[in-house]
């Protein structure tokens, strides 16, 4: 789970802006499963904002030794000040966590509710993943997330067979993946857990790829991550392969979008398992 800090200030003099406008990212962030703490330099006051809202209360503005103490715990921190000086934001630069400065977003006036919030944080967590997310092979361990992934809504419309899969079955065809020496199984981690997975099906000079992402952080870059390293690994691993095919239903125009955005190119119209669909490639030679 990803870890927010979000600062912020407000009542009194300073008003209810920051307040209101940093509470609507925090539960974006938690929309995406991300963990947040809130922290908060009262100046009057703020409880008919913040109602049963859980925050720490100091003033983290004028304690920079402590606030770059904790800012270190978390993976994000987001800043929504007037009162943020250049010697706050060069101190925490300093420290490895990504970090999002409200008061130089344009786009942060515009922040009303999380759905205003959401463009926001999908580009600051896109940024985080660059640094948090890891990519390696598919273990037993993973067998239940990747069955929850799989089973999502979104994945099983993209399907050819849009039925839930039972956990049974799932644990069949899981085991058979990792132990077959032409497929290519690996998810990608962040603090240790998986988020999404990439599998390469191999026969002879053509590989087949299948990528599903966790709902939270779809839009995140997860996806192009996975593609980008299963890539480079499958030409490390099967120097034989020419060509990586990918068969989508033709109705399903994000994924079509998304391949031809990586580099695949259509070939053809298809049928598989009796869906209809059109097979994208890309040259690996």
């Amino acid at each position: 789970m990803i870890e927010v800090l979000i600062l912020t200030e407000g009542g009194g003099h300073l008003g209810d802006t920051h307040i209101a406008r940093s509470l609507a990212i925090s539960e974006a962030f938690r929309a995406r499963g991300c963990r947040v703490a809130l922290t908060i330099d009262v100046a009057g006051v703020v409880d008919h904002l913040l109602g049963a809202q859980v925050f720490e209360r100091r003033a983290w503005v004028h304690d920079l030794e402590t606030t770059a103490a904790t800012a270190r715990r978390y993976d994000v921190v987001v800043v929504d000040s007037c009162r943020a000086d250049t010697e706050f934001y060069t101190c925490l630069e300093e420290i490895p966590v990504t970090m999002l400065r409200l008061d130089e977003t344009a786009s942060a006036s515009s922040v009303v509710d999380v759905t205003s919030a959401s463009p926001l944080v999908t580009g600051c967590l896109a940024r985080a993943l660059q640094r948090l997310l890891s990519v390696r092979r598919a273990a037993r361990t993973d067998c239940q997330v990747i069955f929850e992934i799989s089973n999502q809504a979104e994945v099983r419309q993209a399907s050819c067979s849009a039925e839930p899969i039972l956990f049974a079955d799932h644990v069949t065809w899981f085991m058979e993946q990792l132990q077959h020496p032409d497929v290519l199984f690996l998810v990608a981690d962040v603090r240790q857990k998986a988020v999404g997975q990439i599998r390469f099906s191999i026969e002879g000079r053509f590989a087949t790829v299948s990528i599903s992402v966790s709902s939270v952080l779809r839009g995140a870059g997860v996806a192009r991550l996975l593609m980008r390293e299963g890539l480079t690994r499958l030409r490390q691993g099967f120097p034989a392969v020419v060509e990586v095919q990918a068969f989508i239903k033709t109705d399903n125009r994000t994924s079509i979008n998304y391949f031809e955005g990586k580099g695949y190119v259509f070939g053809k119209y298809a049928q598989v398992k009796g869906c209809e669909g059109c097979l994208y490639t890309f040259d690996l030679s």
